[in-house]
Formats: structure tokens, C-alpha cells, sequence
């Protein structure tokens, strides 16, 4: 018996970056990001990732999009308040990152067997559905995932990044399933497993070296979409 019909599973969710397609495209693809503005292109990493300690004890203005890119843009500025400054930053974040993703993601190659297993499972009647960090952009169509996709949002759009327990509830909420009747596949287990099993999802970490007595509030791990489609669908 699969999985899907052994654990009564509804949707499958999936990370994008690193899991639909590998992360050495992803991290090739982000090397244009330092420049132009070096400082900025070295702390941007170091700026998500404090968003993401502190955005439950000192959460973004508005629960949106906006209200993210305020944030980010404060984290950089030390806590400035000023307008002015925050919307010159959240201009220069923009045009060095999101823009400069939205033009290099275009390229991006999918995962041998990973269009063939969520056609299986869509065939099935399994909803799909996408929740990344960043703006999805056209991933699904370079992917040629868009027809099988049900639902797709970025964590930004709800304010909140991965592991916060927001963006996986609003995407549970979005396609009217359970949490414990879906499945959340990402390869990142701190961001994807941690954050997807705070609400009872199911997990799937996919890594090529994990292994499970380390990583622990993975429910399954595997190495390629050749295993994950043999766990789910076979």
C-alpha cells in the first residue's frame, strides 16, 4: 500500500528551490545577486535569517507581502524608522534580487522523475500545491508543472517565512485540506520539515546524505524523486 492511501493523504506540498530543481542551480543563479550593491548582496542572507528569529516576537506590520519587505528592509537598516530610507532599500532589494531571480530562473532544469510522480498522483486526484520563501515568478512554467499545480504562494505574501507555522497554515487553509492529510516535501529540514510538522503535515525531507536518526521530524527521507515517487505512489 502507498503512502498516499496508507497515511490518507489529500495534497501533496512541496517546496520549490533546491526541490523541484537542484540547489546548485539555485546557488549558481545567485551569485549576480552580490553585486551591485556588495554590502547589501553579503548581508541579505544574514538579514533573512534574522527575520526569521525574531518574526514571531516582533512580527511585520501588516500580514502581506509589504509587510515583509518593510521588515526586511529595517533589519538592514538597524531599525531605522525612516521612510524614506526604507523605501530606498526595499528599491534596491528589489532590483538587485527579485528582478535579477525573476530573469535567471527562467533556465532552471526539474529533477529527472519529478514531473512524472506529481502527474501520477494528480492523476490519482491528488491536489498539488507550492509554497516557496521567495516569489514563485514563472518556475512553474519553466518546471511545466503549472497545469498540475493547485495552488502556489509565497511565504512573503503572508508576511511570514518558513519554519513560521503562518505560510503552512495559509496554504492548508488555501486548498481546503487537513494538515494531517498532507504531505510537505523540502529540502531544507530546519525551514520545510520543522515548519510543516508544527501543524501535524506529514513530511518528506529530500537529501542525499540524511539520515533518519539525526533528522527525526522527517517522517521519510530520500535521496532522489525516483525513491519519493516509489514511497508515495507504489
Amino acid at each position: 500500500m502507498s503512502i498516499l492511501e496508507e497515511k490518507n493523504i489529500k495534497a501533496i506540498c512541496l517546496d520549490i528551490d533546491g526541490t523541484l530543481y537542484s540547489r546548485f542551480q539555485m546557488n549558481l543563479r545567485l551569485i549576480p545577486t552580490v553585486f551591485p550593491n556588495l554590502k547589501l548582496g553579503i548581508l541579505f542572507n544574514k538579514i533573512r535569517k534574522e527575520y526569521r528569529a525574531t518574526q514571531e516576537e516582533n512580527p511585520p506590520l501588516t500580514e502581506d507581502r509589504l509587510g515583509l519587505l518593510e521588515k526586511q528592509a529595517k533589519i538592514y537598516l538597524k531599525n531605522e524608522d525612516s521612510k524614506e530610507k526604507i523605501t530606498k532599500v526595499i528599491k534596491q532589494i528589489d532590483t538587485q534580487f527579485y528582478k535579477n531571480w525573476a530573469k535567471s530562473f527562467q533556465s532552471i532544469k526539474a529533477y529527472d522523475n519529478m514531473y512524472e510522480t506529481l502527474e501520477k498522483a494528480k492523476s490519482l486526484g491528488i491536489k498539488i500545491a507550492l509554497l516557496s520563501d521567495f516569489p514563485i515568478e514563472k518556475k512553474m512554467e519553466t518546471l511545466k508543472i503549472d497545469k498540475l499545480v493547485d495552488f502556489a504562494i509565497s511565504s512573503e505574501d503572508t508576511g511570514y517565512l518558513k519554519p513560521s507555522t503562518k505560510p503552512f497554515e495559509y496554504l492548508a487553509n488555501a486548498i481546503e485540506v487537513d494538515p494531517s492529510n498532507c504531505i510537505y516535501i523540502g529540502d531544507s529540514y530546519n525551514k520545510d520539515i520543522i515548519g510543516a510538522k508544527k501543524i501535524n503535515m506529514k513530511t518528506l525531507y529530500l537529501s542525499k546524505k540524511a539520515k533518519k536518526e539525526k533528522f527525526q521530524k522527517a517522517d521519510y527521507i530520500c535521496k532522489n524523486w525516483f525513491e519519493i515517487e516509489k514511497i508515495l505512489l507504489q
